[in-house]
């Protein structure tokens, strides 16, 4: 992997590659913008869904980089967006093209949502967990 100059800008490097091949790993892929869309996906749905103060927390806890793909396009003034557990997950499915992954959206969203876990404080992510409907909360592993 090539080095920049900045040990911060590397360190984020290093940390998305890694969630990116968790990704990969958890769905057998070999495919890392495969897995960088699918993160990518799950990630603005959910943060458009939570409340500015929830979303803010979230994505201070991301890797730099993750971060800033997070923030790309947010618009907090417009959020939350209101949606169910069938609109939230046509959202994911309206930025992939779930005929390429090969799996149930659901499913591909609660193993993203569990990867991201791993990288968030339990107590954020039950916080979070609070404020969606029960449909979507079903899609959230137990933190």
């Amino acid at each position: 992997m090539p080095k920049t100059t900045l040990d911060t800008f590397d360190a984020s490097i290093q940390k998305t590659n890694i969630m990116l091949k968790a990704v990969e790993d958890r769905f057998g892929w070999h495919d890392r913008n495969k897995a960088y869309l699918a993160l990518r996906a799950v990630l603005t749905t959910l943060r458009d869904r939570l409340t500015p103060e929830h979303a803010l927390g979230l994505g201070a806890q991301l890797p730099m980089i993750v971060r800033g793909f997070y923030y790309e396009g947010w618009r907090p003034q417009q959020t939350p967006l209101k949606m169910n557990k069938d609109e939230f997950v046509g959202e994911v499915e309206r930025q992939i093209n779930p005929m390429t992954y090969d799996m149930e959206t659901e499913e591909m969203i609660k193993g993203v949502v569990a990867i991201v876990q791993d990288y968030t404080d339990p107590n954020e992510m039950r916080k979070i967990k609070k404020t969606l409907p029960e449909g979507i909360q079903n899609m959230l592993v137990p933190a």
